[in-house]
């Protein structure tokens, strides 16, 4: 799921943006926040961050669009950040914010599909390499093109977005354990080690008397949730879908 936040204090152009990102991407896993205010961005912040902020450069505060962009910058260096603002003249200021680009008001459609296609080429470029022991030699898979770790028998089998596989002695745990960063993976069950990027949604099984639910992956790919798992899986996938 891609997280974009829409930050303007016009509700005319934070409905405008929205509607344009709907229409011409629904067949992106877009999540869209609206927010009025930076105080309410912000607030929102605290619980999970955004790939791509799309921020209106005058906004009636203490502090503009521009002053948070290079805030959040400092905060976060992967992020995507796209300036709206009724004065090209604007375009001079805010690079320590490195934005992606600055769309001048009234918002050209045409214009605004353009940039974020860019942002999504971007996104989907992401790269965190990690080392696996594959075949006796050491291999540098990129976290971001990894699906799920599946435990079979006394091995793991690793699985690749474009529907490849390798295959490691390395416990699901040890591989784990040793992640670089822990906001990627989250456990499904014992034996299930799934990449957030990918996960679509979870739903109940109807046709059991007990409460057993399955995790869908955008893929198609299904998964059950233990219910050791249940809990750790809601509180951190509903920080991303909050």
């Amino acid at each position: 799921m891609i997280r974009v936040a829409i930050c303007d204090d016009q509700e005319l152009y934070r409905d405008q943006i929205r509607e344009i990102l709907q229409s011409h991407f629904a067949e992106q896993s877009l999540q869209l926040f609206i927010y009025e205010t930076l105080e309410a961005l912000e607030q929102a912040r605290t619980i999970a961050d955004f790939d791509v902020f799309i921020l209106d450069v005058e906004m009636q505060e203490h502090r503009n669009g521009i002053d948070y962009g290079i805030e959040l910058r400092e905060q976060n260096q992967q992020a995507i950040i796209i300036f709206i603002t009724s004065h090209s003249e604007y375009a001079l200021y805010g690079y320590d914010a490195y934005p992606l680009q600055y769309l001048v008001k009234p918002i050209d459609s045409g214009k605004l599909v353009q940039v974020f296609q860019y942002a999504l080429q971007k996104l989907t470029k992401r790269v965190l390499f990690m080392k696996f022991t594959i075949d006796y030699l050491k291999e540098s898979l990129n976290l971001y093109d990894i699906v799920y770790f599946e435990r079979r028998s006394f091995r793991t089998i690793i699985h690749l977005v474009d529907e490849s596989e390798y295959s490691v002695r390395e416990s699901i745990k040890s591989i784990y354990t040793r992640m670089p960063v822990e906001d990627i993976f989250i456990r499904a069950n014992q034996s299930i080690l799934l990449n957030m990027d990918f996960i679509d949604r979870i739903e109940r099984e109807e046709k059991t008397t007990s409460k057993k639910y399955s995790i869908l992956l955008s893929n198609g790919q299904k998964h059950s949730l233990s219910r050791a798992c249940y809990s750790a899986f809601i509180d951190n996938m509903s920080r991303r879908w909050i």
